[in-house]
């Protein structure tokens, strides 16, 4: 029975849930990366807040001496974010 209960709906508003999921997937990647570059911030004691997402303040966080772990933590997330 279309559009009655327990309906799958059509195939348009399948493909706008699937959307919505990878579009929901794609924000939580991003959170958690923004989240690990604001904690490997602070660990160095970065402390910019929700500034840290501008391009001037970022450059504070690039001009830091991490080691190497670190270091190439930062440049992959940074590219991520790109």
């Amino acid at each position: 029975m279309p559009g009655g209960v327990g309906s799958r709906g059509s195939i348009a508003s399948q493909a706008v849930l699937r959307l919505l999921r990878y579009r929901q997937r794609l924000v939580e990647i991003q959170t958690k990366l923004r989240n690990g570059l604001q904690a490997l911030a602070l660990n160095y004691q970065l402390r910019l807040g929700p500034k840290l997402w501008s391009k001037q303040e970022q450059q504070q966080l690039l001009a830091l001496e991490l080691d190497g772990t670190d270091a190439l933590r930062r440049e992959h997330s940074l590219a991520l974010l790109e």
